[in-house]
């Protein structure tokens, strides 16, 4: 870095403090607890310190970055941050309508148009370009079946108005409607085509790469960056190989990523790909202005989207799209708060785009290049999810590259893995979603009906809420049904503190789910088993100390088996090795923190269910 750009401090006075007289400070304020406690291990691996010093940064290079020069960690932008602000438009039927659509959205604020064009759908150029300002406005498409006939078309009406193609911007993402078709020799083909049908507009990004699909599918922060490098590596080497030049692939690079919740691992993540799609470049041994034409969409995330207390949404949304652009990417799709409730509908898209105006016209976001340069966490955290992604890279590159590890699906099964790791602690509480598993809105109204949306073809079934949503519904019916909630029962055994811990867990699970939640309290099993068969309830909940689980197996499973409603029976623990015998006296799960849920979620469906087919 020249000296004129290094640092200077703005308080020589104040004398500099040394990482261990920082920690000694830190330990004195947690009154002799040590810091080390309070580290934090995320789900990608990566060790996050309780706090962080310039000594953290000796070995880093990245602090001598600075923006539009490599490693690009900082961005290409050269005047401000500025983003695109788009507004996504599917177009099933009338594209002259989505065209209206999309006319309206810009007068509204957006930047750019994303046309997600479903098959069939007869496309008109003329309206487009005569209704949407293309020298102002971005204009990309999601196609899913001939890009390369798509693009000409596209082209030949641009010549026959005498548009220049070099004012176009935007992208095209050839997204197979068939998923096992992806990556393969004809999918390669086609992208092949479509390079060789214009090569001059560098602002028209022909080759998109679409991450936000891993993450979408559950995958870590760092999943999403070595897979999304390891498609683009890979659409690299396939595309020379079909004698593309290098040059001209790299300078047409995309990448689609998600934005989650986790506020400093994404903005890190947009740094940390741009510095390693510079050294994919550098390696190639491309011009390095290659690795500057990278252009990053971001989108905000589905898999942290929720049903019940849906404008709450709103609040993720915002946290997602303000990493997103700390982050430095160069346009932003922001998801309506209700997407997994309704189709798409102008109020919630208008409040979708305001939530990036209000970043920009109100916050000012926009005016400070890379804002997250210098900060002791973000520039090393920046560097490890560099390294880990570097590592899984690696890794698949070793075994065949992206298109054989997606073949056999290795990819596939690793983020199948992540994403049930992800649903368990979701459905135990472990991971918080508000107003889904903690803090719900017991008098939440809804306008519309549960079962026809379950059924719909907008309700994303993948997205981390989706278990426990499913069976509040079921509740919900339930309650439509019969005018009433089904019931919980929580049977606290004894006055061991533990008993007492594990009831509360189970009512706040339940409470979550709709039910309604009873804790009566029992001084012996005798006292339980005698009670409890009269009582009425569609789940009953045992909890007591260890000690009388083997009573529970000998009286309580036997005198619940005659209850006149068949409850599911759920022991409030872990059992370990009588789990069963448990389970041969009756006992259906067991809860606790930490367990898998899913299954619970999954048995109280299939009992509430069967209840209403008796009742219908």
């Amino acid at each position: 870095m020249p000296d004129s750009l290094k640092r200077l401090s703005l308080f020589p006075e104040f004398k500099k403090i040394s990482g261990s007289e920082w920690a000694n400070k830190v330990r004195k304020d947690l009154k002799g607890e040590d810091p080390e406690s309070l580290t934090w291990h995320s789900p990608e691996g990566i060790t996050i310190q309780p706090c962080y010093h310039s000594e953290d940064l000796a070995d880093q290079p990245l602090t001598e970055a600075i923006p539009v020069q490599y490693p690009f960690v900082r961005g290409h932008k050269t005047a401000n941050n500025n983003w695109e602000n788009i507004a996504v438009i599917t177009v099933s039927h009338n594209f002259c309508s989505a065209v209206d659509k999309g006319a309206k959205a810009v007068e509204q604020g957006a930047d750019g148009l994303h046309f997600i064009l479903q098959d069939k759908v007869i496309l008109d150029f003329n309206y487009l370009l005569q209704h949407i300002d293309y020298n102002r406005f971005s204009i990309s498409f999601t196609v899913s079946q001939k890009p390369t006939d798509f693009l000409k078309t596209f082209y030949n009406v641009l010549q026959e108005l005498h548009i220049s193609t070099s004012v176009l911007r935007g992208f095209i993402y050839f997204n197979l409607s068939e998923a096992h078709t992806f990556y393969t020799r004809s999918y390669y083909d086609e992208l092949a085509a479509l390079l060789k049908v214009y090569q001059d507009n560098t602002s028209y990004k022909l080759l998109s790469i679409n991450g936000a699909g891993f993450a979408f599918k559950g995958g870590t922060v760092v999943q999403e960056i070595a897979y999304t490098i390891s498609a683009a590596v890979a659409c690299l080497d396939e595309l020379t190989n079909r004698g593309i030049p290098a040059e001209l692939v790299a300078r047409n690079m995309h990448f689609q990523l998600a934005v989650g919740t986790n506020y400093f691992f994404e903005m890190a993540k947009l740094r940390a790909i741009r510095l390693l799609w510079a050294t994919i470049i550098k390696s190639y041994g491309l011009d390095l202005e290659a690795a500057a034409a990278l252009r990053v969409h971001s989108q905000t995330s589905r898999w942290h989207q929720t049903t019940f207390d849906p404008h709450i949404n709103l609040l993720r949304t915002t946290t997602e799209a303000m990493a997103a652009v700390l982050g430095g990417c160069d346009s932003l799709a922001v998801c309506s708060f209700d997407n997994t409730i309704r189709p798409e509908n102008e109020f919630s898209e208008r409040i979708a785009r305001n939530i990036s105006l209000l970043l920009k016209e109100e916050a000012y976001l926009h005016q400070i290049i890379d804002p997250a340069a210098g900060s002791y966490y973000l520039e090393t955290l920046t560097s490890q999810l560099a390294e880990s992604a570097w590592q899984i890279f690696q890794d698949l590159e070793k075994t065949g590259g992206f298109v054989a590890n997606w073949q056999n699906n290795y990819i596939k099964n690793s983020l199948n893995e992540v994403a049930q790791q992800k649903f368990k602690k979701v459905a135990s509480g472990e991971d918080i979603l508000v107003g889904t598993n903690k803090f719900i809105n017991p008098k939440e109204k809804f306008d519309y009906d549960p079962e026809k949306l379950i059924q719909s073809n907008y309700f994303d079934t993948t997205r981390a809420a989706y278990s426990l949503e499913v069976m509040r519904f079921a509740v919900e019916l339930h309650y439509l049904k019969r005018r009433q909630k089904p019931k919980v029962v929580i049977a606290s055994v004894g006055d061991a503190i533990q008993r007492h811990l594990n009831a509360s867990f189970a009512k706040e699970f339940f409470g979550c789910a709709g039910f309604t939640t009873e804790i009566q309290h029992f001084n012996s099993v005798t006292e339980a088993a005698q009670a409890l068969p009269l009582v009425s309830g569609e789940v009953i909940v045992l909890s007591s100390s260890t000690k009388e689980y083997q009573s529970f197996a000998q009286q309580i499973g036997p005198a619940l088996k005659s209850h006149k409603n068949k409850p599911a029976i759920i022991l409030a623990a872990n059992p370990h090795h009588m789990k069963a015998e448990l389970k041969e006296q009756g006992f259906d799960e067991f809860l606790f923190q930490g367990c898998d849920t899913t299954t619970i979620v999954a048995r109280i469906q299939e009992h509430l269910q069967k209840e209403q087919t008796i009742d219908s």
